[in-house]
């Protein structure tokens, strides 16, 4: 049976907001390289995330984590799963955390179970997904387990979208101004 999953606008907005940096680096980018060359996060845990965002964590208490809105007015911070560190964009709107196949080969995904059988509506039209589950994802002191993400097979997404199958097993989380706290 084919799912129909509804992911907000936001997914275009993000790929609208990072597309002159995907740009001038694929103008310049060899077509072997690998995407742990265009993420050196991969390899080391304290490196500079990827992209013009960066993420900025205001606080970390137990089970608390306070992100401050960039200048594009996205939350963003370094999630970590599977041993890997990469940028997050955590977004409200979308249903489920998103990260494009690329990507999630690089955090140990198996091939195999990359199963392109549900489609995604987004503001850009259709897409195929594959629902696969993260052992874990953690932003600072919060760490949840077998998190639900979709792996979107066009790599629109150069790092992961933190969607409410994150977001919805917090016990709460709310927007200040220009800050989002998170709480476990």
């Amino acid at each position: 049976m084919l799912t129909r999953v509804i992911v907000s606008a936001s997914l275009a907005i993000f790929v609208a907001s990072q597309a002159p940096a995907m740009l001038d680096a694929g103008a310049n980018a060899n077509p072997s390289t690998t995407s742990r060359a265009r993420h050196p996060e991969w390899t080391e845990a304290n490196a500079a995330p990827s992209g013009n965002q960066i993420p900025s964590i205001l606080r970390k208490e137990a089970g608390r984590v306070t992100v401050k809105a960039s200048a594009e007015g996205h939350f963003t911070g370094l999630f970590s799963t599977n041993g890997h560190t990469l940028t997050g964009i955590i977004d409200t709107g979308a249903t489920f955390v998103a990260l494009g196949e690329a990507v999630a080969r690089n955090l140990g995904v198996d091939a195999q179970d990359i199963r392109y059988d549900h489609t995604v509506a987004t503001a850009a039209g259709d897409i195929k997904a594959a629902r696969v589950t993260l052992p874990s994802l953690t932003v600072g002191n919060i760490s949840l387990k077998n998190v639900e993400a979709l792996v979107i097979g066009n790599d629109a997404l150069p790092d992961i979208l933190i969607g409410m199958s994150f977001l919805g097993r917090l016990s709460s989380y709310a927007v200040e101004g220009n800050t989002m706290k998170l709480v476990q």
